[in-house]
């Protein structure tokens, strides 16, 4: 059973946007099914697997991401170089 990915799928149904956040191959179905997914910290060849999610390195990118999801931000895209620090304003 996948339970993360069957929660995104109940929050679906009850009628809520969903963020998800995750750091390995366990989490990739609960980010698929997620509105938005990011990955927080993951090792290198989960990111070569899975080069379509956005990547934060430190609880600062992940802060900000987050507050970009609560301001009603787009949908964050991965970084050509997803282990590169993130900038000033590239979210």
């Amino acid at each position: 059973s996948d339970s993360k990915r069957q929660a995104m799928r109940a929050f679906h149904d009850l009628g809520f946007r969903t963020r998800a956040f995750g750091d390995s191959f366990n989490d990739v179905t609960m980010l698929a099914e997620a509105d938005h997914g990011v990955f927080f910290r993951p090792p290198a060849n989960v990111t070569e697997v899975f080069p379509q999610y956005a990547v934060t390195q430190n609880y600062e990118e992940l802060m900000t991401v987050i507050q970009v999801f609560c301001n009603g931000g787009e949908r964050i895209t991965a970084r050509s170089d997803p282990m590169a620090p993130i900038t000033d304003g590239e979210w």
